[in-house]
């Protein structure tokens, strides 16, 4: 929805809607959490999944969305009350323009459930923003081994309460800790057959150095610059290998000149056995 004062809103939109796919990978998820006993609540026919909130986090020059995603497993009105049980956890998504969003990850949890025991068995969700750390992406989230509207039922709360007390776990509701490399959100990943990539058509910056963010132990990665046609630039055919595995790579290459600022390029990106995260000039 839109606001000028943000006082009346309207021209609501909707961006985004679980689909059968969703639903199928629900059914997968709670089924899990059912046989490893971490899950207590459950009726097939009620099983679905549902977008709860997303978290949006402005990250260089595109937007993430961290999607809460719940997976009702169990309707409380067969006993006569209101809400669902069942587990929840984050997806990732990117944008743009903050309109058409980009599933991420082939929609698997960014953050997963703890197996059954762990603090964050039921939930893993609600992070906050992520902060640069030591060259690491944190995220401090909130961990339960409660399923959603647990509190409905009386006798499921005190069980899990006494499990506290018991030294079972360390408390109903904690804050976990996860840690993400820089630009770690996805990759693009390369097994031992090589793999290319190609962007599209930027422009070369005024005295600027190419940089990647990729882990190739075991393998490597090496850049070409080429023309708007894929045409390498004289001395920009191949660059040399990067392995091993870092968050800022310098790409080198054997050029005698270097390629005049507002120059439009196309980077080709080809990995063997590697991840690639991100790259970039400065």
């Amino acid at each position: 929805m839109s606001s000028d004062d943000f006082i009346t809103w309207g021209n609501p939109m909707r961006i985004l809607t679980p689909d059968d796919e969703d639903d199928r990978m629900a059914q997968e998820r709670i089924q899990a959490a059912v046989a490893d006993g971490s899950l207590l609540h459950d009726e097939p026919s009620d099983r679905r999944c549902e977008f709860y909130t997303m978290w949006i986090v402005p990250y260089e020059d595109l937007y993430i969305g961290m999607l809460l995603v719940f997976d009702p497993a169990y309707e409380f009105h067969r006993v006569g009350k209101a809400n669902q049980a069942g587990p929840g956890h984050m997806q990732l998504l990117a944008s743009r323009d903050l309109l058409t969003w980009h599933r991420l990850g082939e929609r698997k949890p960014f953050i997963p459930r703890g197996p059954a025991g762990q603090f964050d068995q039921q939930l893993a969700w609600y992070s906050s923003m992520p902060i640069v750390k030591d060259g690491k992406l944190w995220f401090f989230y909130t961990g339960s081994i409660i399923t959603h509207a647990g509190k409905m039922d009386d006798a499921y709360m005190k069980r899990m309460k006494d499990g506290v007390a018991q030294g079972k776990w360390p408390g109903t509701h904690c804050i976990g800790l996860a840690t993400l490399r820089r630009d770690g959100w996805v990759s693009l990943d390369a097994g031992s057959a090589p793999g290319t990539a190609v962007t599209k058509t930027i422009f070369w910056p005024q005295g600027g150095k190419l940089y990647l963010n990729a882990d190739a132990q075991g393998g490597e990665v090496c850049v070409s610059v080429c023309q708007p046609d894929l045409t390498p630039y004289a001395g920009y055919e191949r660059s040399k290998p990067i392995i091993g595995d870092s968050v800022e790579a310098p790409v080198v290459f054997d050029a005698k000149k270097s390629i005049g600022a507002g120059a439009p390029v196309r980077l080709k990106i080809t990995a063997r056995n590697a991840r690639l995260y991100s790259v970039w000039f400065k």
